[in-house]
C-alpha cells in the first residue's frame, strides 16, 4: 500500500523532518563501509519526500492548474516551508546571525569612529524601512552623518516626507514626494560634477545644480548611523525603522537615469571606492558592527556614547557558518550545490532551494544554480547528485 505524501499530516511531516535531521547527525559517527549504491539509497530516504514535494510543485507552477484545498498547491508550499524550516534551524543552530538593525526608540543611536574622505563625488545609499508616519524635516531623520566641523558635514535624512541630502556649506537638496511605509526600500543620494541625484527605488526623482564636495578633510568628528545623532553636546530625538544595510561611496555609482537597486550580495565584496559598507549581519548578541569598507573604525551598538542615548537591537536570522561576517548566501560555494558554504552538500542547501522555489530571493540568490533565473528542478537536482563532502 502506497502512502499519500499529498496528505501526510503535520505530525507525519514533522517526523520526516526529525528522521532527515537525525540521519544527517549520524554521518558525524564511524560508519561501516558500504558502495556508492548502499550511500545512495540512504540519501535517497532523507530526500525522497522532499523531492516530491518539489516536482509537484513545479508541476504546478509549468501547468498552471490550482488544486483543492485538500493537498493544494498552497498546502503543498506550506508543508514544503515546514520541513525546510526544520532542517534549517536543526542544522545552523549556533551561527545564526542578525540581517537589519532596527531602531525603535527615538534616542537609538549607533556611534561610528569612521572618518570618510572629503571628495568630489560622494555617493549615500541605504535599503531602509519606516514604520511611523513623519511629516515635519528635522536632523531626527538622520540615517548617516558626519560632521567634523561647520565647514564639512555630510547627511542623510529620511522619513516618510522624502528624502534629503546635506553637503556642507552648499549642497541642500530635498525630495518631498514621500516615502513608502511598512516595506524596504532603497534610497539614494549623490553629488557628482556639479549636479546632485536623488533616487527612491532605483527612480530618479530629483536632479539639482549643485557645487561640488571639494572641502578638505578634517580628522575627527561626530559620526553617526540610524535614527537620532549626536551634535556637541546633545541629543536629537530619532524616528522608528529599520536598516538593512548602508554604504557611502567616493565615487558617482549610478548615471542620471533609472537602474536597478543592488541587493546586498552585490555590494559584496566592496570595491575600492566603498568607503563604509554595513550589512548589519552580526553575530547574534554582538555589539559591534562590522564595516566592510576601506575606511578603518569601530562602530559600536551597546555603547551609551551620550547622556540619553540608547542601543538599537539587531534584528533578523541569516546563516554564516564561517563567521565572516558575510552571508553565506553571498559567497561563492566551494561546490556546486553547497549553497551555506559549508564544505558540505546537506540538509541545510536543500532547505534553501525549496524555500526559493521559483524566483529566488534577493537574500539567497545562488539558490539559481543553473543561473536560469528560476529556482526549480535542475537546480534541485543539481544538489541532490552533489550531496555529502566537497572535493
Amino acid at each position: 500500500m502506497s502512502l499519500d505524501w499529498r496528505k501526510f499530516s503535520d505530525e507525519q511531516w514533522l517526523r520526516v523532518g526529525e528522521g532527515s535531521s537525525a540521519r544527517e547527525a549520524d554521518r558525524s559517527r564511524p560508519a561501516a563501509p558500504t558502495d556508492g549504491r548502499g550511500r545512495g539509497q540512504v540519501v535517497l530516504s532523507i530526500i525522497a519526500p522532499l523531492l516530491m514535494c518539489a516536482a509537484y510543485l513545479q508541476y504546478l507552477h509549468l501547468s498552471g492548474c490550482i488544486a483543492e484545498t485538500v493537498g493544494g498547491e498552497s498546502e503543498i508550499k506550506m508543508k514544503c516551508n515546514h520541513l525546510a524550516i526544520i532542517a534549517a534551524a536543526a542544522a545552523n543552530a549556533g551561527t545564526a546571525h542578525a540581517q537589519s538593525i532596527e531602531f525603535t526608540r527615538t534616542t537609538d543611536t549607533v556611534r561610528l569612529t569612521h572618518d570618510v574622505p572629503a571628495t568630489a563625488e560622494i555617493t549615500i545609499e541605504a535599503r531602509i524601512w519606516i514604520d511611523t508616519i513623519s511629516s515635519s524635516w528635522g536632523f531626527e531623520h538622520a540615517l548617516w552623518r558626519e560632521q567634523k566641523n561647520s565647514l564639512e558635514d555630510k547627511s542623510i535624512f529620511a522619513c516618510s516626507r522624502g528624502v534629503w541630502l546635506y553637503l556642507a556649506p552648499v549642497v541642500d537638496v530635498r525630495w518631498e514626494g514621500g516615502l513608502p511605509l511598512g516595506r524596504w526600500t532603497h534610497i539614494a543620494c549623490q553629488q557628482s560634477n556639479g549636479e546632485t541625484r536623488i533616487w527612491v527605488d532605483g527612480v530618479l526623482k530629483q536632479t539639482s545644480a549643485s557645487n561640488s564636495n571639494t572641502i578638505a578633510a578634517v580628522p575627527g568628528s561626530s559620526n553617526s548611523i540610524g535614527a537620532g545623532f549626536h551634535n556637541d553636546s546633545f541629543v536629537v530625538p530619532g524616528a522608528m525603522c529599520r536598516i538593512d544595510w548602508l554604504r557611502v561611496s567616493t565615487c558617482a555609482r549610478y548615471g542620471p537615469g533609472e537602474f536597478t537597486p543592488p541587493s546586498e550580495c552585490e555590494i559584496l565584496p566592496p570595491d575600492s571606492c566603498a568607503a563604509l559598507v554595513f550589512t548589519f549581519d552580526e553575530p547574534t548578541g554582538s555589539t559591534t558592527l562590522m564595516n566592510h569598507g576601506f575606511v578603518q573604525g569601530v562602530a559600536s551598538v551597546g555603547s551609551t556614547w551620550i547622556p540619553g542615548a540608547t542601543s538599537p537591537v539587531l534584528v533578523g536570522a541569516s546563516a554564516d557558518a564561517n563567521g565572516n561576517g558575510v552571508p553565506d548566501a553571498c559567497e561563492a560555494p566551494p561546490c556546486l550545490g553547497d549553497l551555506d558554504a559549508s564544505g558540505t552538500v546537506t540538509g541545510v542547501d536543500l532547505a534553501i532551494v525549496l524555500q526559493n522555489w521559483g524566483v529566488p530571493s534577493s537574500k539567497y540568490p545562488g539558490a539559481d544554480i543553473d543561473g536560469d533565473g528560476l529556482v526549480g528542478g535542475t537546480d534541485l537536482s543539481i544538489v541532490l547528485s552533489n550531496w555529502g563532502a566537497c572535493p
